[in-house]
């Protein structure tokens, strides 16, 4: 997907320079360095990106991960929580609002424990789960729509996928400028030579703000959705979050 094809230039457009002074919206990107260690990054107790083992960064170089398209307007906690992986486990943690600028809030957690910050942005884009409807019904409903999106994966159906993800693909461009054509051939190609996992039985859905963003994790906290390609390291992970809006299921993460 294009969150996934895409990651280095959102880093590039959310984290090299200032927001303001790209005209882009608001970010703060939590830089993770585990060492025998694992855990998760949360905004507003939001499990946005997980570490450790095999669960995401580049090799030897940690964890980066932007929280702009995670924000409300008002204060936002950002949080790490780590746990034991290893023998001398260790997380060090930087936030920084640019590589232009000093870190705003840096910690080491030794062992288990958790180290946080407080954010106050006054304008947040309005990202798709802002406005999305508050769901409150049966699991089963956003689980058909998971399977669906899985069947057209292994089918290799540009278009259901594509429609599936417009939401995301609307949120992107807002924080990353329009896909390029290079961009969209890459997705097409991603789509078409990914390995699909199987989908599994173990899956479970958590509900936040209200029902405004809907989590679909596996039983060991993977998207439902998993992709490998070939020469690629590790997995990407796809579909964790949805939203329903006017009526249908869409991914935003």
């Amino acid at each position: 997907m294009r969150a996934t094809l895409s990651f280095l230039k959102l880093l590039l457009c959310l984290f090299a320079v200032s927001a303001q002074a790209q005209d882009r919206p608001v970010n703060f990107t939590v830089n993770v360095d585990p060492e025998d260690s694992a855990g998760h990054v949360l905004v507003n107790g939001v499990p946005i990106k997980s570490f450790g083992g095999d669960s995401g960064g580049f090799p030897g170089m940690g964890l980066a991960a932007p929280t702009g398209m995670w924000l409300v307007e008002g204060e936002n906690s950002i949080v790490v929580e780590a746990k034991p992986a290893g023998a001398r486990p260790v997380t060090r943690v930087v936030i920084l609002r640019s590589i232009m600028e000093p870190p705003i809030f840096e910690a080491v957690i030794e062992g288990a424990g958790r180290a946080e910050h407080k954010v106050t942005v006054d304008k947040v884009h309005r990202w798709a789960w802002l406005d999305a409807e508050k769901w409150q019904g049966d699991k089963t409903e956003v689980l058909a729509a998971v399977r669906q999106l899985h069947a057209a994966y292994a089918a290799k159906d540009q278009a259901r996928v594509i429609a599936t993800r417009a939401a995301l693909d609307a949120d992107f461009d807002a924080a990353m400028g329009p896909a390029t054509a290079d961009e969209l051939d890459q997705e097409k190609k991603f789509i078409e030579t990914a390995a699909l996992d199987p989908l599994g039985d173990d899956l479970s859905v958590t509900s936040y703000y209200d029902g405004r963003l809907i989590a679909v994790s596996r039983g060991d906290g993977t998207a439902p959705i998993l992709l490998a390609t070939p020469n690629v390291p590790g997995k990407s992970e796809i579909a964790r979050f949805w939203v329903k809006k006017n009526g249908k299921w869409l991914v935003v993460r």
